[in-house]
C-alpha cells in the first residue's frame, strides 16, 4: 500500500494502485501498455528501451516522475496529460494501449 494521504486518496478513488513489493518493471509496464494507465516511477526505463523493444516516446508519455516537496508531486507535464485523458478519454493517437512496443 502507498503511504501519505496524497496516495491514500488516490486509491480510494481507485486511481493508484501500489505495485506489490518484489514486482518487476516489466509487469508495470505491460499495465500500462494494455491498460492505457500511467507508470508514477523516476525510472526512465531506458533498458526497456534498449533490451526490451519499447518505444521511448511511448514511456515518455505514460510515465511520470516525481518528488516530495514535502508533498507528493507529479511532474506538472504529466499531471496535464493524464488530466487531459480524463476530460476526453482520448490518448494522443501514438500513445494508445497496445503500442508500447517497437514493431
Amino acid at each position: 500500500e502507498a503511504h501519505g494521504e496524497p496516495f491514500r486518496d488516490l486509491q480510494r478513488r481507485q486511481l493508484l494502485f501500489a505495485t506489490p513489493g518484489g514486482v518487476d518493471d516489466d509487469f508495470m509496464l505491460a499495465h500500462a501498455n494494455r491498460w492505457g494507465s500511467w507508470v508514477i516511477s523516476n525510472d526512465r526505463f531506458l533498458d526497456h528501451v534498449r533490451e526490451k523493444g519499447y518505444r521511448s516516446d511511448w514511456i515518455d508519455y505514460h510515465r511520470s516522475g516525481f518528488m516530495w516537496d514535502p508533498n507528493f508531486e507529479l511532474e506538472p507535464n504529466a499531471q496535464q496529460r493524464m488530466l487531459q485523458y480524463h476530460r476526453t478519454g482520448i490518448f494522443s493517437p501514438s500513445m494508445q494501449p497496445g503500442l508500447a512496443l517497437r514493431k
